[in-house]
C-alpha cells in the first residue's frame, strides 16, 4: 500500500471520516460509519452481498502500514480512527496471486 491513507478526513463540524474500500477489482469511497456491524451492512449494500453470504474484512492501521488484519469488533472504537484501508472477503471471491517484477508469485490480499 505504500505510505498514503486510504481515510479522507474532511474538514466539517460533523467530523466525517471517509474509506476506501476494496472489493475484488472495486474501490468504492464512503462514510466510515461508526460502528462495526455499520460497515458491514454499507458493504454488503454497496458490493450486493446477499446476507446470508459469509463476509469478512481486513484493515489497514496507521501504524501497521502494509499489514491487512481483522479487528476484533469489540475494539472498534479504539481503533476507527486508525484505518487507512478496508478490505472486503467472500468465500465466493477468493484473491488471485500476485507476481512481483521478480516473478516470485506471492498472495495478494485483494
Amino acid at each position: 500500500m505504500g505510505n498514503h491513507s486510504s481515510v479522507l478526513d474532511v474538514n466539517t463540524s460533523d467530523d466525517i471520516q471517509f474509506i476506501l474500500i476494496y472489493y475484488n477489482s472495486r474501490r468504492t469511497l464512503m462514510r466510515l460509519p461508526e460502528g462495526y456491524e455499520g460497515l458491514v451492512d454499507a458493504c454488503r449494500r454497496l458490493f450486493l452481498i446477499p446476507p446470508d453470504e459469509e463476509l469478512w474484512l481486513n484493515f489497514e492501521l496507521d501504524r501497521i502500514v502494509g499489514e491487512h488484519m481483522e479487528i476484533d469488533p469489540q475494539i472498534w472504537s479504539n481503533v476507527r480512527s486508525t484505518i487507512t484501508g478496508a478490505w472486503v472477503h467472500t468465500p465466493y471471491y477468493q484473491p488471485r496471486p500476485s507476481r512481483d517484477d521478480s516473478g516470485a508469485t506471492s498472495s495478494n490480499n485483494g
